[in-house]
C-alpha cells in the first residue's frame, strides 16, 4: 500500500488524520471494521468522525519511498502492477530518464518489481 498523509491511533485503531481549516480535527476510514454508530458516511466507501485532540492517542506521518536502480525515490501512487516514482533533484531524474511535470518535479512509472517500496513514519506532536 502506498501512504502519503498524516495518520493516528484512536481507540488503538489506525486512521487518516486531518486538521480542518476551521480548527477542528477528523479522523477518516475506508474500514468498516474501525468504525461504529458515531462515524458519519462522507462519501465512495469513506467514514468519518470528529475528535477532539485529547482523543487522540499520537499523529505522525506516514510516507512511502522505493529504491530504483540503488537510489530514493518517493512514490506517489500504485497503478495496478506498478508504481509512480517522483523526485525533485535534476540529476537524478535525468540519469533515469524521468519525465518533467512542473519545475522541479519528475515522475516515472516503473513496475513494483523494479523496486523496494519502504514506508517513514515520523512522530508528529500536535498537543
Amino acid at each position: 500500500m502506498i501512504r502519503n498523509d498524516i495518520y493516528c491511533r484512536y481507540k488503538g485503531k489506525e486512521y487518516r488524520f486531518v486538521h480542518k481549516a476551521d480548527g477542528t480535527y477528523e479522523i477518516v476510514t475506508k474500514n468498516k471494521f474501525n468504525i461504529d454508530e458515531s462515524f458519519d458516511f462522507y462519501q465512495n466507501e469513506i467514514y468519518r468522525k470528529q475528535v477532539e485532540l485529547d482523543e487522540i492517542e499520537d499523529v505522525y506521518s506516514i510516507n512511502s519511498f522505493a529504491v530504483y536502480k540503488g537510489e530514493i525515490f518517493g512514490v506517489s501512487r500504485s497503478i495496478g502492477p506498478d508504481v509512480e516514482l517522483y523526485t525533485s533533484n535534476i540529476d537524478l531524474a535525468k540519469e533515469n530518464r524521468m519525465n518533467q511535470i512542473g519545475k522541479s518535479e519528475f515522475i516515472k512509472v516503473v513496475s513494483k518489481s523494479e523496486v523496494e517500496v519502504f514506508e517513514e513514519k515520523k512522530q508528529l506532536n500536535l498537543k
